[in-house]
């Protein structure tokens, strides 16, 4: 309800980036009536919208969300279009390619084909630009990537020094903490697993209080 308002408020104002968040935040928060079909039109119309003005957070949220929507729908051959090095999007807004997001999109597509030598080699460069920052969003990302591919291939156990690495540089945080039980898990290392999410649980009781 909130987004129809604010959409109804920018069409009269008639600010062309202002109509494209609201657009976008009828995505984030769709009403109750919302559909896949309706999303992936606002999301093209916003990112119309977002290349005409050249706003380049409101480029970058418009072609998350549109990647998000198709990735949801199925619609595969506009994902693979919208993520086509060499087609129109990506060659009118270049640096678009240096986005996580688009690499992150490719691996996906890489996983879901079966691709997963080309998966690897996605993740492994994405990995090689967040060298020296642990704990980063785009690591943990990347290495929840890394973790379904190996799973797929049986090679979970293969994760444990990543996972540790990461984890040492950011102990407290929850992502490392459970992908390390995970890990773990797969090496039939059951009993650690769970005394390592009994530490995690212990952590999250202060947050929990807070609330």
């Amino acid at each position: 309800m909130a987004a129809k308002t604010a959409y109804s408020e920018t069409q009269e104002a008639g600010d062309d980036p202002s109509i494209a968040w609201a657009l976008l935040a009828d995505c984030v928060a769709p009403a109750l009536d919302s559909s896949i079909d309706r999303r992936l039109k606002n999301c093209r119309e916003a990112l119309r919208i977002a290349q005409n003005s050249g706003e380049r957070e409101l480029i970058s949220g418009a072609y998350f969300l549109l990647l998000a929507e198709l990735a949801e729908s199925g619609t595969v051959t506009e994902l693979d279009r919208v993520l086509n090095p060499s087609g129109a999007l990506l060659t009118a807004i270049p640096w678009l390619e240096d986005e996580e997001v688009t690499g992150w999109f490719r691996c996906l597509r890489a996983i879901i084909d079966g691709q997963l030598n080309r998966s690897e080699a996605i993740i492994d460069a994405g990995l090689s630009r967040t060298d020296g920052i642990g704990g980063s969003r785009t690591r943990s990302l990347l290495l929840g990537q890394l973790a379904i591919v190996r799973w797929i291939q049986g090679r979970s156990r293969e994760l444990e020094a990543l996972v540790l690495s990461s984890r040492q540089n950011a102990p407290n945080e929850a992502i490392w903490i459970v992908l390390l039980a995970w890990v773990w898990v797969q090496q039939g290392r059951r009993i650690a697993a769970g005394a390592l999410l009994g530490v995690s649980n212990s952590l999250c009781k202060p947050c929990r209080k807070e609330r």
